[in-house]
């Protein structure tokens, strides 16, 4: 499926295979990084300070794209009509623009161990300085405004309110007020999100499994949906690339309770090192809760 990394930060640190090799250069180096797994020369490439945590993710979702059995290559052409459309949709939509305009695209193409494609993603360069670099948008100054004029409690406010369209009546009127620390289903929050970032420092797949709900047993198992195993570097690869999206540490700020789902509103920071203000979603399973989903707004913390 084709992907297209539309909202990565400028790059502005060094990278000689930049400098020296142009555009080829840069894809060359683009590809070696991803198909090798090497987190730390993809992140050379590029500068995500204060970027968002999606960015983090596409940038290091070609290293689990890449893994395995799988190879990648790269080459450069022009921008197309096609991509100028889809981008120009999505920035409007994100409130974001570019700060250089890109001069063309990379395509990073991923083949199976058969040699047959199995996906591939365009991304934007552009000289910048003296040097080719991967170009990405980033939030206007009026978006920033308004992510960070947003408070854990309005986006607690969005959930409650499409929750009673679809319940045919207030969901809070129905719930229990759990205080400021969001009774059990708070504390159990704080301590999924403590493990999980544990899981996350040590590269344990398995134990972010354990502490991220039914969709984290899906992403960083140890079987695929055919019961077949999951080789260790493809999990660690997966868990690299998700690592920006997730929390690393997170206060609660309150919650409210009906049957069995909990809403628990929090402030906190993710891998990205962004601010975080949301809602966490848990969920009663027997005598525990299980943190399934979040929704959330996020921003630089400068």
């Amino acid at each position: 499926m084709r992907k297209q990394l539309l909202t990565m930060m400028i790059a502005a640190g060094l990278c000689s295979a930049c400098q020296a090799g142009g555009p080829d250069g840069l894809a060359a180096e683009f590809a070696k990084a991803a198909d090798a797994g090497d987190a730390t020369a993809l992140r050379a490439l590029v500068d995500l300070a204060g970027s968002p945590s999606d960015i983090h993710f596409a940038l290091l979702n070609t290293i689990d794209e890449c893994a395995g059995s799988n190879t990648c290559t790269a080459t450069v052409g022009p921008i197309t009509p096609d991509w100028e459309t889809q981008t120009k949709q999505v920035l409007d939509h994100e409130g974001a623009s570019f700060p250089v305009a890109p001069e063309g695209l990379i395509t990073l193409q991923v083949k199976d161990a058969e040699g047959k494609d199995s996906g591939s993603m365009d991304v934007p360069y552009a000289k910048v300085g003296d040097a080719y670099r991967l170009v990405a948008a980033k939030y206007t100054p009026e978006k920033l405004v308004e992510l960070r004029a947003r408070t854990a409690q309005s986006v607690v406010d969005d959930v409650v309110a499409r929750k009673s369209e679809e319940l045919g009546e207030d969901w809070k009127a129905g719930a229990t007020d759990l205080g400021a620390d969001g009774g059990e289903p708070g504390k159990a929050f704080a301590a999924h999100v403590q493990a999980a970032a544990q899981g996350v420092q040590s590269e344990d797949p398995d134990l972010v499994a354990k502490h991220t709900g039914d969709r984290g047993a899906i992403i960083f198992g140890a079987e695929n949906y055919e019961k077949k195993p999951i080789p260790m570097d493809v999990r660690k690869a997966k868990l690299r690339a998700q690592a920006p999206r997730m929390l690393v540490e997170a206060k609660v700020l309150g919650g409210w309770q009906r049957d069995d789902l909990a809403l628990i509103a929090y402030e906190g920071r993710n891998g990205a090192g962004n601010i975080e203000r949301g809602v966490a979603m848990m969920e009663r399973r027997g005598d525990a809760w299980s943190h399934e989903s979040s929704r959330n707004v996020e921003f630089p913390a400068n």
